[in-house]
């Protein structure tokens, strides 16, 4: 008697643990495809949608060597990419070249960031004063960086855009421009936020050696020139 309620209780688990596998694998699925179509929503438009050569003079040789060899002008812009893995990552080996750096006495790790559950590594000779750490350097973050990727949802949050050029103060976003590219020349088409992070701007000009300029709304000495001759003949505006 007594072996089958053993039975009956072993059968009872069995049954149990299956359903709480299907239940969190169907909790799981459901958490994804929520993520995926919030990811989904906020996808906006891109804007150019081919890729122009000209975006890249401004960057650093080797960085244009490499972007000239694998993209051509004028090729779409992809604006989303579908990956999928099968398999497993093997962490093993990540792992012991962490715990090796760790003995070496290169790396400490714990829960160095406050309100965070997560594990960080960090350099030895760091570990005594990250309380004191601060991040205070001004920039420009173009578009084209990875950390806009990151950042993207906070960029379209404050200044509505998912494509400008954003300026920091620290680790505040200060202000944020749009601008056309002509060679050397950047065209400032677009300025919002704090009038004082144009200094930035203007610092960043000199450090990469660009000409910013404001846009100005008016006739070029080209039009101006067309227009008369129209009106007058072509000899009057040679003269």
């Amino acid at each position: 008697m007594w072996l089958k309620a053993v039975l009956l209780i072993v059968i009872a688990l069995l049954i149990v643990g299956a359903g709480a596998i299907a239940y969190g694998a169907s909790r799981w699925k459901a958490g994804t495809n929520e993520l995926r179509a919030k990811l989904e929503a906020a996808r906006l438009p891109i804007r150019p949608i081919t890729y122009d050569a000209r975006e890249i003079e401004s960057l650093p040789l080797p960085v244009r060597r490499y972007f000239s060899a694998v993209l051509k002008d004028g090729q779409p812009i992809v604006s989303v990419a579908r990956l999928a893995h099968e398999g497993q990552f093997n962490m093993g080996e990540t792992r012991q070249r962490l715990r090796e750096f760790e003995e070496e006495g290169w790396l400490a790790k714990g829960f160095l960031a406050r309100g965070e559950r997560t594990l960080y590594w960090i350099l030895q000779e760091d570990l005594d004063r990250i309380e004191s750490l601060a991040f205070k350097r001004k920039f420009v973050l173009t578009p084209m960086d990875n950390l806009f990727l990151f950042l993207r949802q906070d960029i379209v949050a404050k200044y509505h855009s998912g494509y400008c050029y954003v300026v920091f103060d620290g680790l505040e976003m200060a202000a944020s421009f749009k601008a056309k590219r002509r060679k050397t020349e950047f065209i400032v088409t677009e300025f919002e936020g704090d009038p004082a992070a144009r200094r930035i701007v203007d610092a960043w000009e000199e450090d990469n050696e660009l000409a910013v300029q404001e846009e100005v709304d008016r006739i070029s000495d080209h039009e101006v020139m067309e227009w008369f001759a129209k009106m007058y003949g072509r000899g009057a505006a040679e003269r």
